[in-house]
Formats: structure tokens, sequence, C-alpha cells
């Protein structure tokens, strides 16, 4: 079992995830597409998008290290924080070469910092 299967396995699952605001902000005004939502959390962004006709892919990011050049009108990128290894700098350059022309990629402006676990795994 990998560090984030533990977290999730250890707590109820939300039952209404709400999507990130800054997405909330940028998406609104778009008309739907194709979305890749990086590392997705409890799902508020991908099942928010879902709800306005975006067909949105999840990844798990850790895994993922390379994507369909120019495959997505929008890449979600708010739940990258880990406490496990993740060149994220190469993961979020892989994730603008899978935008289309116009694509959009809000960011958080912070990730905040998670302690380590002594045997995290990358799953």
């Amino acid at each position: 079992m990998g560090f984030w299967d533990g977290v999730y396995a250890a707590r109820p699952a939300a039952s209404c995830p709400k999507p990130n605001a800054r997405l909330t902000e940028t998406v609104t005004s778009l008309p739907f597409g194709d979305a890749l939502d990086l590392g997705c959390g409890d799902g508020g962004d991908a099942l928010w998008l879902a709800r306005l006709r975006w067909h949105v892919t999840t990844v798990r990011a850790a895994l993922h290290k390379s994507f369909a050049f120019g495959g997505f009108d929008l890449v979600c990128s708010h739940y990258l924080h880990t406490p496990c290894d993740l060149d994220r700098a190469t993961l979020l350059r892989s994730a603008t070469h899978a935008l289309r022309p116009d694509g959009r990629l809000p960011r958080r402006h912070r990730t905040p910092r998670l302690p380590r676990p002594a045997a995290a795994r990358i799953h």
C-alpha cells in the first residue's frame, strides 16, 4: 500500500468533495473540453469539471512521467503536495506540453509542507 492509499483508507470517504477555488475562478467562463487532473485528491476538481461537461482524466501524478502532446484543454495540478519524492518541475513541464494551444494550467501559489514518513513509497 502506498502512502496516499493509507491516508485515504484511514478516513471516511468525502461525501461531497469540493473543487479548488482557483479552479472554479479559472474555468467557469471557459467552454468545456478535455481536462487532465494530476494528483486528484478526493476528486472534487474532477467531479466538478465533469458536472460542467468536461471530459476528465485523473492520474496519480507520481506514476506518470509524460502525457500525450497537445491532448488537453486544461491541466489541474492543485493537489500535488506529497511527502514522497516527486519531481514537480519535470511533471509540470510534461503537463504543459500536454496542453493544446490556449490551454490552461491553473496553479495554487503555495504547496503545504507535509511530514515525510520514514518509508514513503510512491504507488
